[in-house]
Formats: structure tokens, sequence, C-alpha cells
């Protein structure tokens, strides 16, 4: 079974399930780490921060900063603390969490960021003030 790397997570899960039982960790891990590899998609985070723009659109923002939160936490994408400072900036007028928020992007980031050198120069000048 195993040896034929049948791309079902549920088979490969209970082959890892009897490496484990038989004591075999390392190819329980290996097969484990398969089984997380086809449950994940390298998308995910663009559906969450999509998700995020349509509920800014709606006006729930705290929905939005939800969505931006799960797509951090699933890319570490800096650019994902800069959106939810923005929106704790514009919409909420929040400025102490919309600062705590630019400060993590500005943590995560470096100025030669190539995808948004822009924004890090905002940024520290909008928290020098």
């Amino acid at each position: 079974m195993t040896a034929n790397r049948g791309q079902s997570e549920n088979i490969m899960y209970y082959a890892a399930l009897s490496y484990t039982a038989l004591k075999n960790y390392t190819a329980s891990n290996e097969l484990l780490q398969t089984c997380i590899d086809l449950a994940t998609s390298k998308s995910l985070d663009g559906y969450f921060s999509g998700k995020s723009v349509n509920y800014e659109g709606l006006q729930q923002y705290k929905t939005a900063i939800a969505q931006l939160d799960t797509a951090y936490y699933l890319s570490r994408k800096p650019l994902r603390q800069y959106s939810i400072g923005r929106i704790y900036d514009l919409h909420l007028h929040n400025k102490p969490l919309a600062t705590k928020y630019y400060k993590r992007y500005l943590q995560l980031s470096t100025p030669d960021n190539p995808t948004a050198p822009e924004i890090y120069k905002y940024l520290k000048s909008y928290i020098e003030k």
C-alpha cells in the first residue's frame, strides 16, 4: 500500500499510525508530513486574504482582520500585519492597535524588501510621528 504511494491522505495517515505502533517513528513522520503536504495548499493565504477584502468591502472589519490573521498564520507574510494595521487605522480609527501591527510589519520586513519598499518607508515615518 505505502510502496505504491497511493495519494489518499487517509490511507497514508493510517499507515503512519501503523508505523508508530511498530515504533518506526521516522517512517511514520515521513508519511505524516506527506499527509500534511497533501492537506494544505500554498494558496490558502491568498484565499483568506481575498476573503478579508470582501469583508472589508462589507464593512465587517473585525471579520476582515480575523481573515488576515489566519492568512498571516499560514504564510508568515509581513504584509498581512500591515493590512491589519491599515484596517485599524483607516476604518476602526484605533491608532494604538494600528501602530502595534505597523511595528510588527517593520520588525518582520526589511527596507530592501522588493515587495513593498514604499510601505516600509511610509510606516517608518508614521511610527516616528
